[in-house]
C-alpha cells in the first residue's frame, strides 16, 4: 500500500465517521469548530480533575475541626465580617485580626478551601511551626527549603501570628 492509497483509506475512515455522526462531511471551518470545542472540553475536564485532586490533598491535611469550615458555614455577627469573606474571596493577601474565638481560623481555613476549589494550590501553617521550622534550619539545615516549599504555592495562610513573640 503506497503513502496514497494509505491517506485516502484514512479521509474515507474520518468521512465515514462524519456522516454517521453529523449526517454529512464536515467542511473545515466546521471541521475547526469540533477540534476547538473538543479542545476547550478537554481542558475544562482537566481543570476539574486538578480541581479534584487538589481538594482531596487540602481536605486530607485539614485537621477534622475544620474539616467543615466554608465562608457559608461561617456566621457573621456584623457587616464587617461579611466585607471580610468578600476580600478573603478575591484570593488577595490579608492581615486578619481580632479577639480569641471570633472565628479567624475557620475563615483562614475556609479560604483555603475556596481557593483550592477555583484550582490554586493552597498552603495553611501555623505561624509558630513556621518559625520554628526557620530557626531549627539554622543548626545545620537549609532555610531556603522551607522557604521554597511554601512559595511554591498559590494560597498561602500564615495563621496565629500574634501568638509567636519571644522566643521558645
Amino acid at each position: 500500500m503506497d503513502f496514497k492509497e494509505m491517506t485516502r483509506g484514512i479521509r474515507e475512515g474520518i468521512e465515514k465517521r462524519q456522516i454517521e455522526q453529523y449526517g454529512h462531511v464536515l467542511t473545515d471551518e466546521e471541521n475547526d469548530e469540533e477540534i476547538d470545542k473538543t479542545n476547550k472540553e478537554r481542558k475544562e475536564q482537566e481543570k476539574l480533575e486538578r480541581i479534584g485532586e487538589l481538594t482531596r490533598r487540602w481536605v486530607n491535611q485539614v485537621p477534622p475541626r475544620f474539616k467543615t469550615a466554608t465562608f457559608d458555614s461561617f456566621i457573621c455577627s456584623n457587616a464587617q465580617q461579611g466585607k471580610v469573606i468578600d476580600y478573603m474571596k478575591t484570593g488577595k493577601s490579608a492581615v486578619i485580626y481580632g479577639k480569641n474565638g471570633t472565628g479567624k481560623t475557620h475563615l483562614a481555613y475556609a479560604s483555603c478551601l475556596y481557593q483550592t476549589m477555583k484550582g490554586k494550590e493552597s498552603k495553611y501553617v501555623l505561624a509558630f511551626d513556621f518559625f520554628n521550622k526557620i530557626r531549627q534550619s539554622f543548626n545545620g539545615g537549609n532555610p531556603e527549603e522551607i522557604v521554597q516549599e511554601l512559595s511554591g504555592c498559590d494560597y498561602l495562610v500564615i495563621d496565629e501570628v500574634d501568638k509567636t513573640q519571644g522566643s521558645p
